[in-house]
Formats: structure tokens, sequence, C-alpha cells
């Protein structure tokens, strides 16, 4: 769900209540934390939503140093050529 111009919320509840960003950025995206699914599928719906490809997505920014949402990412960035940053 776009909240601000350039930026999307994606929220969900399975497995526990949890949150990411999706920054606009012109030409690329940044995710920011990641969700609960191992597909990245509502990530990749968001992306869709916004009228993006998975290879715009650069970045992946981590704020919570727990292993499960790192993993996670993984299942994302091999679709792109970006890079994963733990904040």
């Amino acid at each position: 769900m776009q909240i601000a111009p350039a930026l999307h919320s994606i929220g969900q509840k399975k497995g526990e209540n949890v949150h990411a960003h999706l920054r606009d950025e012109g030409e690329s995206l940044t995710l920011i934390d990641t969700l609960f699914d191992t597909d990245a599928s509502g990530v990749l719906a968001e992306i869709a939503q916004a009228e993006k490809h998975i290879t715009d997505l650069k970045q992946i920014v981590v704020t919570r140093a727990r292993l499960v949402p790192v993993l996670r990412m993984f299942s994302v960035m091999p679709r792109t050529n970006g890079g994963i940053f733990d904040v």
C-alpha cells in the first residue's frame, strides 16, 4: 500500500505482526526489512503493484539483527543485482 509518494508499506500478520517498506527511487527500489514469507510473495506483490520489476530492487536494508529476516532476503536477492545492508 502506498503511504506517501515513493514509499510503500507492506504489512503481514502471518507468523507474527511484521512490516516492511519499499522505497521507489525512480530507477531502483530499496526494501527496508522483510516479511514472514519464505518465498517473498508479499514483497513481490507490492513490487508488481508499484508497476516495477524484481530486477529494480537494488538494496535491502535490515533493521533487526535476527537470523530469520536475513535468511528470507536470500529468497529475493538471487533475482536482483542488488546488495544487502544490515543497520
